[in-house]
């Protein structure tokens, strides 16, 4: 019976380490939650801190010098597909938001960008 005991809390304990080391990995690398936006939500979110983004003159430069682009992505779908900088969670700086209607539109606005930023700027694609 003691044997039994013991075996059942030493099996408890490694599944609360497991579960403990997913939860730090997860805080560091944000892997679910990129896994969940990616497949369950169609989206690409990214998990910046305000201190690593840039200026919202730095964003806004960018967009102002690709407009050609910009208009390129609001073609994909017209009236279901938008661009534009977001500042409000931190005024100080500022990311790219390209919202879309359906995977179709996404996988085209990704051919047209073909990186992980727009032109050194982060963006988000948010399936609407």
């Amino acid at each position: 019976m003691k044997n039994h005991r013991s075996n059942a809390f030493i099996l408890g304990a490694i599944v609360v380490l497991i579960l403990i080391g997913l939860l730090l990995v997860e805080s560091q690398t944000k892997f679910m939650s990129r896994l969940y936006d990616d497949i369950v939500m169609d989206s690409k979110v990214i998990y910046l801190s305000c201190s690593e983004l840039p200026s919202v003159d730095e964003v806004t430069s960018v967009v102002e010098q690709h407009k050609d682009i910009i208009a390129q992505i609001e073609r994909v779908d017209p009236g279901h597909v938008g661009v534009y900088v977001n500042s409000f969670s931190c005024p100080e700086t500022a990311y790219i938001v390209i919202d879309y209607a359906s995977h179709a539109d996404r996988l085209k606005i990704e051919q047209i960008i073909n990186s992980e930023t727009f032109f050194g700027i982060p963006y988000e694609l948010l399936n609407r």
